[in-house]
């Protein structure tokens, strides 16, 4: 058995970084489009549980790589929310470089950043022609599927938090004072109900918001009406 790691930092809590991973819709995204490192096929993805995410999730991949049909069933064997999470293949396999693979994440907060580490361990298949694919191509492969998806969670992490940060975006505090009498400031809270984000809560029950966006303090009540800052 061969492993192969990579290990990237990110400026978010590891809650999120872990979840970002988790998630097939954006590190699973390389496996299901054409590219190069797939021959020019790619895979589709069938969950085989009611689940989408934990422990003994199970889902299916299935597609084509040149000439050879791929299919295998992979199911999640270990995972601890936020923090690590292993999958591997299961059962009968129809793969080209590898005879079964398995995959680990670890994720870890630091003091200003999370840390992710994935891996990828693999066997080598039986087959004398796949055998010899494995060796010229088969950590080089490893390393590209990491590499991904890791650079997938970085692009989706982001977005995220360019679409936060625009959503609490405040140009100027004259700008703040010229709507107190104009429009609603709930666009300056938080967009959910008594969740806290950048220093700002929304009290459901009194109507007021109240923190601090970059230098600017602020008081707002909700529906419009004044606004202190």
């Amino acid at each position: 058995m061969r492993t192969i790691q990579k290990v990237k930092s990110y400026k978010a809590s590891s809650k999120e970084v872990f979840d970002c991973i988790d998630d097939l819709g954006v590190t699973g995204m390389h496996m299901t489009e054409s590219s190069m490192p797939m021959m020019g096929g790619k895979m589709h993805l069938e969950f085989l549980t009611p689940q989408k995410t934990g422990l003994h999730t199970k889902y299916r991949w299935t597609g084509k790589m040149l000439w050879w049909p791929l299919d295998f069933t992979v199911e999640v064997t270990r995972w601890i929310s936020g923090r690590e999470k292993t999958w591997e293949t299961i059962g009968p396999t129809q793969l080209v470089i590898y005879s079964w693979f398995q995959m680990n994440l670890m994720v870890e907060q630091g003091s200003k950043e999370s840390i992710a580490s994935l891996s990828i361990s693999y066997e080598r298949p039986q087959k004398v022609i796949n055998k010899i694919l494995c060796f010229l191509f088969g950590d080089w492969y490893c390393r590209w599927c990491l590499k991904n998806m890791l650079k997938d969670t970085e692009t989706k992490l982001l977005s995220r938090q360019s679409d936060k940060d625009e959503e609490f975006k405040i140009l100027s505090k004259d700008h703040l004072h010229s709507l107190k009498e104009k429009q609603p400031l709930f666009y300056y809270a938080t967009s959910n109900e008594n969740q806290d984000y950048a220093g700002c809560s929304w009290d459901a029950e009194s109507g007021f918001s109240s923190g601090q966006i970059g230098y600017y303090k602020f008081t707002a009540q909700i529906e419009g009406r004044k606004a202190d800052c």
